[in-house]
């Protein structure tokens, strides 16, 4: 079965995890990129073969450790 468009909306596929992920991140440069996929297409981009990679990427404890450490150095 192919899904022939996938919505940002959707955060239960791969693209909106990922998007999501990338939000909580604040990471400019993978918006960016998610953003020039036509229609989600995380194979287009060849996120779809690095698992690892994925999966550590939108991991809630990864991102939370992440915006923790960015606490820690903002003085205010």
């Amino acid at each position: 079965m192919v899904q022939c468009e996938i919505t940002d909306r959707d955060e239960n596929n791969m693209f909106g995890k990922m998007k999501k992920a990338a939000e909580e991140r604040m990471d400019q440069e993978m918006l960016v990129k998610l953003n020039g996929v036509p229609n989600g297409d995380l194979v287009a981009i060849e996120a779809r073969y690095h698992k690892n990679c994925y999966s550590r990427y939108i991991n809630r404890s990864s991102i939370a450790a992440l915006q923790n450490a960015g606490l820690e150095k903002d003085p205010n």
